[in-house]
């Protein structure tokens, strides 16, 4: 592994899959991680939509965690227009552990105006919305789950059980 490997799964196969505003779209993932971000082995992982696997994506949707956002605990984040720093985030309370599984959820309603993240890990549910700084309706999207390293050389991992997305093109 080098400082700047990445992997996960990404649906961008032929380029990204779908816009936002095009109905409420719901993601969801499972995962667990095997180790926790540090100084050392540092890395960044994402869950959601977004335009590609990259450390600095310029369009996206996402629940991030690294050692160094919101103090090791989960953060919901968004970024539009070609900007390589979030236009908007809102950080949750619950602290990211090794050997846990946490069910994320993003919902984005149908007008793409508002996202509301769940995270739960097994005992606790913990939920955020975001409606600042969101990405334009017109930014073409994936849906990921990946890992991106962002310090040292060993090699880190995590594990995802499933990705699911759910677009509903009229309201329900």
């Amino acid at each position: 592994s080098s400082a700047t490997a990445r992997g996960g799964f990404i649906t961008l196969v032929g380029g990204p899959t779908f816009y936002t505003g095009d109905g409420r779209q719901i993601y969801e993932t499972a995962i667990r991680l095997q180790q926790l971000s540090d100084g050392t082995e540092g890395f960044r992982i994402r869950c959601g939509f977004v335009q590609s696997n990259a450390l600095a994506i310029f369009d996206g949707i996402f629940v991030q965690y690294e050692d160094d956002i919101n103090s090791g605990k989960w953060q919901l984040a968004a970024r539009d227009d070609n900007n390589a720093a979030d236009t908007g985030s809102v950080n949750f309370d619950m602290t990211v552990a090794i050997n846990t599984w946490y069910r994320i959820t993003l919902e984005i309603n149908s007008i793409g105006s508002s996202v509301t993240a769940t995270i739960w890990n097994g005992t606790t549910t913990e939920s955020k919305t975001l409606s600042s700084g969101l990405t334009d309706t017109d930014e073409a999207m994936a849906v990921a789950s990946y890992l991106y390293k962002t310090s040292g050389t060993g090699a880190v991992s995590f594990d995802c059980d499933y990705i699911s997305l759910r677009t509903f093109t009229a309201e329900r």
